[in-house]
């Protein structure tokens, strides 16, 4: 019997090499493309092992500018080379939630070769990827896609997005507006530090960057 150890072995090394034929870049479960102005990324959850198989596979953007503001503002003292800062966009627990651009479910049969789905799912990747950043171009298009997808009631790390968003797209009063909407019902955001949490120093840094505020 194959075990899920198995499944998971073939699936992420399937995906994995077949990212990097494409140039995309790997870190952890995900591929990404970094083209300098906006990381995009994909993963692949391959499920319990079952006849069929159920793959899972989403994909999400964001412009760099969102975590090099979060990261001025929540780790001002950290200096982090390239690669790293590559590396944390992707993976790492202190950076902003991309917008999610599209996903889906491949059912297979639990023997079948992962390369024609790998291949299924870069392929739409790469076609979002490239369709979400021709309509948009730049900070002021991607924020009007985040407030579109930021519902009421959104949790902690969506305000933080669309926070990020606003303050890269040059809306900084509209951005602190929102952080202190969110401090007065008593979300201080989802994470924190030793010098505070995120929603505060995100407003302190806003300010600082912009007196006019």
């Amino acid at each position: 019997m194959i075990t899920r150890k198995e499944v998971n072995r073939n699936w992420s090394s399937c995906f994995r090499d077949a990212a990097r034929r494409r140039g995309l870049r790997t870190v952890s479960g995900w591929a990404y493309n970094d083209d300098g102005a906006f990381v995009a990324t994909v993963s692949l959850l391959v499920g319990v092992p079952s006849d069929p198989l159920r793959v899972h596979w989403d994909c999400g953007i964001k412009p760099l500018a969102v975590d090099d503001v979060l990261w001025a503002a929540f780790m001002p003292k950290e200096q982090f080379s390239a690669a790293k800062r590559r590396s944390l966009r992707v993976d790492g627990a202190f950076s902003s939630s991309p917008l999610e651009i599209g996903g889906g479910t491949h059912a297979v049969s639990l023997k079948a070769d992962p390369e024609g789905v790998v291949g299924a799912v870069l392929d739409d990747f790469e076609s979002l990827r490239a369709e979400f950043v021709r309509a948009a171009p730049g900070p002021s298009e991607y924020l009007e896609f985040v407030r579109r997808a930021t519902p009421p009631g959104a949790t902690p790390q969506d305000l933080l997005r669309k926070a990020l968003a606003l303050e890269v797209a040059g809306c900084s009063a509209e951005a602190v507006a929102l952080l202190e909407d969110a401090l007065a019902r008593g979300e201080c955001g989802p994470m924190g530090g030793p010098d505070g949490e995120v929603f505060e120093l995100l407003i302190r840094w806003v300010r600082a960057e912009h007196p006019e505020v």
